[in-house]
């Protein structure tokens, strides 16, 4: 079985892929740091906590989340 390999082309679009990726985190990076120089220092203690609680909620196996950060329930049945 021959394996498959990408091509010259394949390749650049890969790698023009990767770069606007790159320069869309650079540029949220910017917006955050922006806005976070506006921001008090009590809303920055705020975001700190709430940013601290997301990363434990995700890290916890006993507590599933959903993307929206509520937690995740059983589906109702169908009613009749």
């Amino acid at each position: 079985m021959m394996a498959m390999t990408m091509g010259d082309r394949e390749m650049e679009l890969l790698a023009e892929k990767v770069l606007q990726k790159l320069e869309w985190y650079q540029q949220i990076d910017e917006l955050a740091q922006a806005i976070l120089k506006q921001l008090s220092e009590e809303d920055k203690e705020r975001l700190q906590k709430l940013a601290q609680s997301r990363s434990d909620d995700a890290t916890s196996p006993e507590s599933p989340t959903t993307a929206d950060g509520g937690m995740e329930t059983a589906p109702e049945p169908p009613s009749e």
